[in-house]
C-alpha cells in the first residue's frame, strides 16, 4: 500500500459508493489529547485501502481535508502531510504501546497477528497507524487539539 495506490483508488470511486462506517471499539474520551481506534473486517472491506478510504470518509474528529477528491459526492482537500503512507517496521518502539493498547479490548485478543503497519500522517498532533491483520483492520488515531 502506497500514497498513489490511496489515491488512484479514490479517485476510481463512484461518486454514488456506499462506503461502510468503521466501527470505534475504543474512544479515551474528549480530553486535550484522545485515541480513538477503529475497526474493520475483510467481510466489509476489500482490502486496507478500503479500509483506510471508510476511515477518510467517516472519521472526522481530527478534521482531516483532501485535496480534489471526491468522497461521499462533496470535494475536499488533501494536504501532503496526510497524503502520506509509510511501512514501520513492526519492533518499532513507537508501535508497542498501539499494539499493547489495542489488545486489551478482549474482543481481538485472539486476532490480533499483525501483518503490516502504515503510517498514514505526518502531522505531529494527529498520529494514524494502520494495522493489517489479514482479515482483520485497525487503525490507532492519537489526537490532540493543543
Amino acid at each position: 500500500m502506497n500514497s498513489k495506490e490511496i489515491l488512484k483508488r479514490i479517485k476510481s470511486l463512484p461518486k454514488d459508493r456506499n462506503t461502510p462506517m468503521p466501527e470505534r471499539v475504543f474512544y479515551s474520551g474528549s480530553n486535550h489529547s484522545e485515541v480513538a481506534i477503529y475497526y474493520g473486517t475483510a467481510n466489509n472491506y476489500e482490502d486496507l485501502i478500503d479500509f483506510w478510504i471508510s476511515i477518510l470518509s467517516w472519521v472526522n474528529g481530527d478534521l482531516i481535508e483532501f485535496d480534489d477528491i471526491i468522497i461521499l459526492n462533496e470535494r475536499q482537500e488533501y494536504p501532503p502531510k496526510i497524503n502520506y503512507c509509510e511501512t514501520i517496521s513492526l519492533e518499532s518502539d513507537e508501535l508497542e504501546g498501539m499494539i499493547d493498547k489495542i489488545k486489551t479490548l478482549d474482543q481481538f485478543s485472539e486476532i490480533l497477528q499483525i501483518r503490516n503497519c502504515y503510517q498514514m500522517s505526518k502531522v505531529w498532533h494527529d498520529k494514524k497507524y494502520i494495522f493489517d491483520c489479514g482479515e482483520c483492520f485497525f487503525l490507532y488515531n492519537w489526537y490532540t487539539g493543543e
